[in-house]
């Protein structure tokens, strides 16, 4: 177990001339990248957003729109998980935005159900209205692990907006999505699944097609080429 990799040379004075490390282990795994987002209570201009949720990138935010009541974001895992933490990625311009309200997260409720547009099993709640200027917050649930399929946020007691980069959810799956595709966006024959079938993409997902080299994705590399294979068109 550990965090940092060291490769030395010992015992002579020749140089390391080496292609590629690479190391295979087990790490947190985001089960929430790239899933299907909706929203509650939101401006109808600010829905186009919600992807950046869940994209992986921490530069692109989702903003629910200014004085909404009880604004909410769900994702969608596509089945059952074992929820047990999850990470808030905060937008760096924060101190620009505070009209906005969306860089308090007092109040905030993240709750795990099987059931969508449903409360759920409560993971976490941020109680007070603390101030978070940039950066990230990681909050193991409160109860050390909740079963669901979807990842609900809510903002309560305030009419402040949420505005949040990512929304990242760690846990165990119960298998891999639907049967059909991988967490780790690889699909093709070189991929294949528990069943030796090849991986797929998620076609509800924003990487819906399939490369040559076998990466899931939503580029003319990933959708348009003689190779490729897009799975909304099946």
């Amino acid at each position: 177990m550990g965090r940092y990799i060291t490769l030395t040379k010992v015992g002579g004075t020749r140089a390391i001339y080496l292609c590629e490390l690479e190391v295979y282990g087990q790490g947190p795994n985001n089960v929430a990248l790239t899933k299907p987002v909706t929203g509650i209570s939101l401006e109808q201009g600010t829905l186009h957003t919600l992807p950046y949720l869940i994209d992986g990138i921490p530069d692109t935010c989702a903003d629910s729109g200014p004085a909404v009541n009880r604004p909410s974001f769900q994702i969608d895992l596509g089945q059952d998980h074992l929820v047990q933490a999850v990470k808030l990625v905060f937008p760096n311009d924060c101190t620009q935005t505070l009209s906005k309200g969306g860089c308090f997260y007092g109040n905030t409720v993240i709750s795990v159900s099987d059931e969508q547009n449903s409360d759920g099993e409560l993971c976490v709640r941020i109680q007070d209205n603390v101030f978070q200027p940039k950066g990230e917050l990681i909050l193991d649930c409160e109860a050390g692990a909740v079963m669901g399929r979807y990842i609900t946020l809510t903002k309560v007691g305030a009419t402040r907006a949420i505005y949040l980069c990512e929304l990242e959810v760690y846990g165990q799956g119960t298998g891999i999505n639907s049967g059909c595709w991988r967490d780790d966006l690889r699909c093709g024959p070189g991929f294949p699944l528990p069943n030796g079938s090849p991986a797929e993409c998620d076609p509800d997902s924003i990487y819906p097609c399939c490369s040559a080299a076998g990466w899931c994705g939503n580029t003319a590399a990933h959708c348009t080429c003689d190779s490729c294979r897009d799975f909304r068109k099946l």
